[in-house]
């Protein structure tokens, strides 16, 4: 395809206006690291032990390893898609397709899980104060909140988030600078860096914790299309936000196991209501204005963090839609250029959920929301898997002879290895995964192998019956070009 063909169909793309640091803004504000702080961090030192500022560590190196191949890809292929698109250039359409809707289901389980459990969070804030609002008032709220921001285009939310973002890490800052202050160098416990650690406590249930909190970070690659110079920016994107959570959760909870000792830091924890276990410190060690502050910081942080999920999720179902694979109405834009029908979706299945919480008197936060979470966990961590083959493969079939080939077959087949091994522990920890003991909960997982199955079998028959649209899927490496790729198959529909 020529350049002047690509040109003529530029207009159809999203106008490229988002920058290195707003595109690790709308990652982080997916990642959610305050409510993450909030939510999982007390889960992870009570029934996973001492050893999780060590885990976060581990999750880096793997995390870190699994970026060089991934952001070698990046830089190739910056079309809608993301990883779908890396799968299927690497590992054929069928697959590609599979892990699509895997990936599609766990975009939007994250997303719903966002809205019940921050309504939970908010709700539960306002009773610290005497100020009696239902979750389901701030679920609605939320649904409203999430309609007209969307309405706007991406860079609108992109500098809204940026600001939320700085705040919440400076909380990380001033949260721990006041535990340094209180305790000096014991808020550093140097038993937490020694691998004798992991025999105190179950360190695999700690890994859980920490993978949870940087689940969904390669979701960067899906703002390619919108990006300035995506080549550049969505690698250092990926990496900042890598190394950002890194640091943020290692000192964090090195420091609050100061606060409950290491010995025994579960009988601390849940001895109270471990929802309010970071609240309690903030009491303790920023004082009562400290604490209200922080309340509120924590509050607008989560109700920002859910509009993230639910843009992340919408963008991951039009770009898939884009290419067929899914109705068509999923990727109408409004005039904004924001894919407002994906994000209806979205709502409608949120709202869905919303009902039958509140119907059957189901817990937002420990019943709902944790069990949605850790299967949106799952689905991205076999995306990441899968993504890590492609990259081997991508580079196989190419024969670039300029690239590394420590960068594009060693580190995506250690990162393989060891996606591979948190995924095992994922699935023989599924009780912690999900937060359910029920005995149904073990097969779950089951749906997403029938997704992929459903997905690859899709593929396969449009490749016999639809070739035109087989051809298409995953085609072109920039936006522009897989615009102009997918109005030229619709153009000769319309001929035909």
């Amino acid at each position: 395809m020529t350049s002047t063909s690509v040109e003529a169909f530029s207009e159809n793309v999203v106008e490229r206006s988002l920058t290195t640091s707003k595109v690790i803004s709308l990652i982080l504000a997916i990642l959610t690291p305050l409510s993450c702080l909030i939510a999982l961090v007390p889960l992870g030192l009570a029934f996973g032990g001492p050893s999780m500022p060590l885990t976060y560590l581990f999750v880096a190196v793997i995390l870190g390893i699994f970026c060089v191949g991934y952001v070698e890809m990046a830089r190739r292929i910056t079309r809608p898609g993301a990883a779908y698109s890396y799968i299927a250039r690497g590992l054929g359409r069928p697959v590609g397709a599979g892990i699509a809707f895997v990936t599609v289901a766990g975009a939007v389980l994250g997303a719903v899980a966002a809205f019940v459990t921050v309504a939970s969070v908010v709700s539960s804030i306002l009773q610290i104060y005497g100020v009696l609002v239902p979750w389901t008032w701030v679920f609605c709220f939320e649904i409203v909140l999430g309609l007209v921001l969307t309405w706007f285009n991406i860079d609108f939310n992109a500098r809204i988030m940026r600001v939320v973002i700085a705040i919440e890490l400076l909380t990380f800052a001033v949260l721990a600078g006041a535990i340094v202050a209180a305790k000096g160098l014991d808020a550093f416990p140097m038993s937490v860096l020694s691998f004798n650690i992991l025999s105190s406590g179950h360190w695999q249930v700690a890994f859980i914790f920490a993978i949870l909190c940087f689940q969904g970070f390669e979701s960067g690659a899906l703002y390619g299309p919108e990006a300035i110079k995506p080549e550049k920016t969505i690698p250092r994107a990926l990496i900042g936000v890598v190394a950002i959570l890194t640091i943020a959760f290692f000192f964090e909870t090195w420091a609050f196991l100061a606060v409950t000792g290491t010995e025994d830091p579960m009988t601390v924890i849940l001895s109270n209501d471990p929802r309010m276990f970071v609240f309690n410190i903030a009491s303790e060690y920023l004082g009562l204005a400290g604490s209200v502050l922080f309340s509120i910081i924590v509050m607008f942080g989560a109700l920002a963090a859910s509009v993230a999920a639910a843009n992340y999720a919408t963008r991951y179902l039009s770009s898939v839609a884009q290419d067929s694979l899914l109705p068509s109405f999923l990727a109408l834009e409004n005039r904004n250029r924001s894919p407002i029908g994906a994000y209806c979706a979205v709502l409608v299945l949120t709202i869905f959920t919303g009902i039958i919480t509140a119907a059957y008197n189901l817990d937002a936060y420990t019943q709902v929301g944790s069990l949605l979470f850790g299967l949106s966990a799952l689905a991205i961590t076999i995306t990441q898997f899968f993504a890590s083959f492609a990259v081997i493969g991508y580079f196989r079939r190419n024969g670039e002879a300029d690239v590394s080939q420590v960068k594009t077959q060693l580190a995506p087949a250690i990162a393989a290895v060891l996606l591979a091994g948190a995924l095992a522990i994922e699935l023989t920890s599924l009780e912690w995964v999900t937060g359910s003991s029920e005995s149904w909960a073990v097969y779950l997982p089951l749906a997403f192998v029938a997704l992929f199955i459903a997905g690859c079998g899709f593929t396969l028959w449009l490749k016999a019956n639809r070739a035109d649209v087989y051809q298409g899927l995953a085609a072109g490496d920039t936006a522009e070009e897989a615009a102009a790729i997918r109005e030229r198959r619709l153009n000769m529909a319309l001929t035909t």
